[in-house]
């Protein structure tokens, strides 16, 4: 429909919109639910919200899923003649997921997941909801199936496989979503090299004992390293803090505070 209701709108405009929902209006009088939606949306615009009701409750109980969604939504508050209602809203949104309209599928997966908007919280039944809203492309859905797979919550198992699939699908659209991946990303690469520079085999808790230079650690997991500490040139004591390099050579490096490394084996 074109809509000329602006102030720059030429009288063909406005000749030209009046065709247009009249042609609407006979359309939507014959049970033409396609008609009766895109009107329902012309009159939000034109804030009739009681014609509006009217109109896109005709298109959902004709079964237009665009429609079912949309009443679906102005349920949660109330619009017109669309009571506020928690039942009705999850009766509309499961027809139109049914119906296989995504943001339908995502909004009430979601639901399920939180176990707001009117349902028993039942994970299992949202994730199939919100990968139904990504295999459709929408962007948001498409993040979540990511973060879902990665830690095996919510309903999905954890899967690496298809975690980096649905990972590759975010960081190669056009999203806000490309941009969190890839910082998430950058942080793991950084925690993961601090755990393997610093943190010892498989724990990031651990103790140090030190008889001058002969260092025992001893990991929360159970795993001990005996290590040779480099002396300290500040003060020459061994440096107990220091990040240890398994195997034989010399002090070689320093962390990041500028402290020699210790050389040592695991046991």
């Amino acid at each position: 429909i074109t809509i000329a209701r602006d102030k720059d709108a030429t009288p063909q405009d406005k000749q030209k919109e009046q065709k247009d929902v009249a042609a609407l209006e006979k359309a939507a009088a014959k049970k033409n639910e396609y008609a009766a939606y895109y009107l329902g949306r012309y009159e939000m615009v034109a804030k009739d919200q009681n014609l509006a009701a009217q109109y896109l409750l005709q298109a959902a109980k004709a079964g237009y899923p665009k429609a079912e969604f949309l009443v679906g939504i102005l349920s949660i508050s109330g619009y017109g003649s669309i009571q506020k209602s928690e039942p009705g809203q999850v009766m509309w949104l499961t027809k139109a997921a049914k119906a296989n309209e995504p943001h339908a599928a995502l909004m009430l997966g979601s639901e399920y997941i939180t176990g707001k908007g009117g349902v028993v919280k039942d994970p299992a039944k949202g994730f199939p909801l919100i990968l139904q809203a990504a295999n459709a492309n929408i962007p948001v859905a498409e993040y979540m199936a990511y973060r879902f797979y990665s830690s095996g919550v919510d309903g999905a198992p954890q899967d690496p496989q298809k975690a980096n699939y649905w990972m590759h699908k975010v960081e190669t659209g056009k999203s806000p979503f490309a941009k969190i991946v890839e910082k998430q990303q950058e942080e793991k690469a950084i925690v993961q090299h601090m755990e393997a520079t610093n943190s010892g085999p498989g724990s990031g808790s651990f103790t140090t004992d030190c008889n001058n230079m002969d260092c025992v650690r001893r990991y929360s997991n159970g795993a001990v390293i005996h290590f040779i500490a480099c002396m300290n040139p500040a003060d020459m004591e061994p440096m107990d803090n220091a990040p240890v390099i398994d195997g034989q050579g010399e002090c070689s490096g320093t962390d990041a505070e500028g402290n020699f490394y210790g050389m040592g084996s695991l046991n």
